[in-house]
């Protein structure tokens, strides 16, 4: 039984500390409604942890899915005339390439020198005219026809294609010289017009290159305005470096194929460690999950290693190195991977995502005859993003509905505390007025009990 310190003014009562505990007992099942609140918001981190896990699977499988994945392609040259990069989709083989030439820029050096600021070094107040690679035509006026001014006037016109320099070719003297920025024959800008500048021009000697690139592909010749010649052959890519011979050599790449397969295999086996943590369960119950008693959570761990484990076509996963454990994970041998992705890189594709194969024949004895499609074996991939969608689709996944179903409640029972707060503070008021009623009483019958013992008290002096 309770004991209450004494300590009131009238009725010795410590009321504060008997309504307080009064309220205690009062309280206790909104004290239950705030545990399942507690419960369900654990529940709904679990819930949301699985499918967040769950949702890498599904960004594993999008990657080992996409076409790129499989059919990577990479160079490889041999001699330093070139170097080359093969984008996905080139065919695959040998290319022997020679290059005669290299693209050069146009260049026009003029044979005055001069100080950079002399004055009419050059024909003063005339119009340079430039003619750009579309055809474009620009005029950069000469300014008082010092090396500094015909070099800062092109050099200020913007999109000319075309830099000027002063090349210092003794104490306080210069040549102007004017490079186009581009290459090539027609391709970069021209200066037309060099004679207007300096009427003794001699182009024989004062221009220099502006000539296109020059090779061989396979005994087949080609040129280029450039060096970096796109698609030389489909899918391939080369920068002409030098003149010389270069062999560049195409093949398979496996790198991504070999990445997005061990991405797959890690987000996976990240799946399953959260699903046994959030489903845990012990005898004695101090490991216990939150989640332990569903079973459709505890059922992800089997269906996730049958998919694996049941292979594709009769063929085990194990031929590509890809095995479950006792321990309920996934493991890679990526040493019999690289040898299968080598041997037969189709046949590994062919376990996460089959293609279809030719249609075939309604009447195995009439090749001639009616097809119909080939049938389709439903691949690794395949298989886990179904898992994935079942648990966590937005409209049925079970996961999505077992979140919306402890919100939903949770909320319910948040209303219910809001509820119970009002009833309590209701019930405190009450009892805090009773209390405070009990004292006035007391203190009334205390007065009474202290003028009736006056009175009795005069009574016995009156009869002595």
């Amino acid at each position: 039984m309770s004991t209450f310190a004494v300590d009131g003014l009238v009725s010795g009562l410590d009321t504060a500390s008997l309504v307080s505990q009064l309220m205690q007992l009062e309280a206790v099942p909104k004290a239950r409604l705030q545990t399942k609140v507690v419960d369900h918001t654990t529940d709904i981190r679990a819930y949301q942890n699985v499918a967040a896990a769950m949702k890498k699977i599904e960004d594993a499988v999008a990657e080992v899915t996409k076409a790129q994945t499989w059919t990577g392609v990479k160079a490889a040259v041999t001699g330093d005339a070139v170097t080359a990069t093969a984008r996905t989709g080139a065919s695959t083989g040998s290319l022997a390439i020679q290059v005669s030439s290299l693209a050069t820029q146009a260049r026009w050096t003029f044979a005055d020198q001069a100080g950079l600021d002399t004055a009419a070094t050059f024909t003063a107040g005339t119009q340079l005219s430039f003619t750009k690679g579309d055809g474009t035509q620009v005029s950069v006026a000469t300014g008082s026809g010092s090396i500094r001014d015909v070099m800062d006037s092109i050099n200020a016109t913007e999109g000319l294609g075309a830099r000027a320099v002063a090349v210092r070719v003794g104490p306080e003297e210069y040549r102007l010289q004017i490079t186009s920025t581009g290459t090539g024959a027609t391709g970069a800008t021209r200066l037309t017009n060099p004679e207007a500048l300096d009427p003794g021009f001699d182009p024989a000697t004062g221009r220099t290159g502006g000539t296109d690139a020059a090779y061989t592909i396979n005994g087949i010749a080609g040129t280029s305005p450039t060096n970096s010649v796109t698609n030389l052959v489909s899918g391939v890519d080369v920068v002409l470096t030098k003149v010389g011979e270069a062999t560049v050599g195409v093949a398979t790449d496996t790198a991504a194929t070999k990445a997005a397969i061990e991405k797959l295999v890690a987000a996976t086996n990240e799946a399953l460690a959260v699903v046994k943590v959030q489903t845990a369960t012990d005898p004695g119950l101090s490991t216990r999950g939150p989640l332990a008693s569903d079973s459709m959570v505890r059922a992800i761990t089997g269906r996730v290693l049958q998919a694996v484990g049941d292979g594709v076509g009769g063929i085990s996963a194990a031929t590509i190195g890809l095995q479950t454990t006792r321990e309920g994970t996934l493991k890679l041998d990526t040493a019999v991977l690289d040898q299968a992705l080598a041997a037969n890189p189709a046949g590994v594709r062919a376990m996460f995502s089959p293609v279809p194969g030719p249609p075939v024949p309604v009447d195995p004895s009439d090749p001639g005859g009616p097809t119909v499609p080939a049938p389709v074996q439903v691949g690794i991939a395949e298989r886990l993003r179904s898992i994935v969608d079942s648990a966590t689709s937005t409209s049925n996944g079970f996961l999505t509905n077992a979140v919306q179903g402890r919100e939903s409640s949770k909320k319910d029972l948040e209303t219910q505390i809001l509820s119970w707060d009002r009833r309590l503070e209701t019930r405190k008021t009450a009892l805090q007025k009773q209390f405070a009623g009990l004292e006035v009483a007391l203190g009334r019958l205390q007065s009474q009990g202290s003028w009736l013992s006056g009175q009795l008290a005069g009574l016995q002096n009156n009869r002595a």
